[in-house]
């Protein structure tokens, strides 16, 4: 039996909520997924006391030397997160359904675009104007963090992370990539960071990618020699890491171990939910809402992981 136009409300929950899914799933612009551990929520927010640093490997010689869990801790609050399209019922009948189609995708594509604002918006944040505070209460980015009482070590390019004058060059690059190698844990070992991406605005892409693609540097006062950052660190570009008076800030992160620089905390996945003809909205105003749902946030990780330099 054909499927006539009658039909074609009972088809659009199942088929639209399967696109949405498929579109979420697609979704290529999820750069978060590199930069942030996404962790299960269950409650309305998460204390994580954790956050100090694991100890190093000792030799064993005569008992364990357990190391409880740092008092300094983190809370993430999680948020709830909506967006919504209504639709006249006469579109549908008027064979309008592929454009609702689209609309729906662009919800999906819409929660990805979220997830990597709420994340790189933490790196804008994390100096002295934006206010972010690490697990240790000192600013994310800062010149005086001491974990557990140890010496205060810095992973700014400025104090406090405030803005400063430590723009992006091959010298400043390789001084933050050398920095962050030499941190230690309470103890003095070496934490043995590993400097892998390189975060920037818009305004500072073509000069990140000429540092980190390019074979051969070239300059007014000698002959071109070997680029060694070449390779050394992925590229990662967003708006959402800059502000007006911050357009050229830039970002070091080592995103290769378990644990990385920041938190997306997840207490409800991403959801698709419908108003179609048996609703109130679509007897009275002969209007049918599709939406998407969502519980989350974004918070800080360990601040070793990660380096600023906040520039107007």
């Amino acid at each position: 039996m054909p499927v006539v136009r009658s039909d074609i409300p009972t088809l659009l929950t199942p088929g639209l909520r399967a696109l949405f899914f498929q579109a979420l799933q697609e979704q290529t612009d999820n750069a978060y997924q590199q930069v942030a551990t996404i962790i299960d929520s269950n409650k309305d927010q998460e204390t994580y006391p954790w956050l100090g640093q694991s100890p190093a490997v000792r030799e064993w010689t005569d008992e364990r030397i357990p190391k409880a869990l740092t008092e300094q801790k983190m809370t993430i609050v999680n948020k709830k997160g909506e967006n919504s399209i209504e639709v006249d019922r006469t579109a549908i009948e008027d064979d309008q359904y592929g454009q609702i189609k689209m609309r729906v995708l662009e919800l999906a594509e819409k929660f990805a675009k979220h997830m990597n604002k709420m994340v790189f918006n933490l790196l804008r944040d994390g100096g002295a104007d934006g206010g972010g505070l690490a697990y240790d209460g000192q600013y994310f980015f800062d010149s005086d963090h001491s974990d557990e009482g140890s010496a205060s070590q810095t992973n700014s390019g400025t104090a406090a992370g405030a803005i400063g004058t430590v723009a992006l060059t091959a010298a400043t690059l390789a001084a933050a990539i050398s920095a962050m190698q030499t941190l230690t844990d309470p103890q003095g070992e070496y934490l043995d960071i590993n400097p892998d991406t390189l975060v920037v605005p818009p305004k500072l892409e073509w000069t990140a990618r000429e540092l980190l693609e390019s074979p051969v540097v070239v300059d007014t006062t000698s002959s071109p020699y070997k680029n060694v950052l070449q390779g050394k660190l992925k590229l990662i570009v967003t708006p959402h890491c800059a502000t007006t008076g911050r357009t050229s800030s830039w970002f070091v992160l080592d995103t290769s171990g378990v644990v990385k620089p920041l938190i997306l905390q997840m207490r409800t996945p991403v959801d698709f939910q419908s108003l179609e003809a048996d609703s109130e909205n679509g007897f009275y105003r002969d209007v049918y809402a599709y939406g998407g749902r969502a519980r989350y946030n974004a918070g800080y990780g360990v601040w070793q992981k990660a380096w600023g330099s906040f520039v107007a």
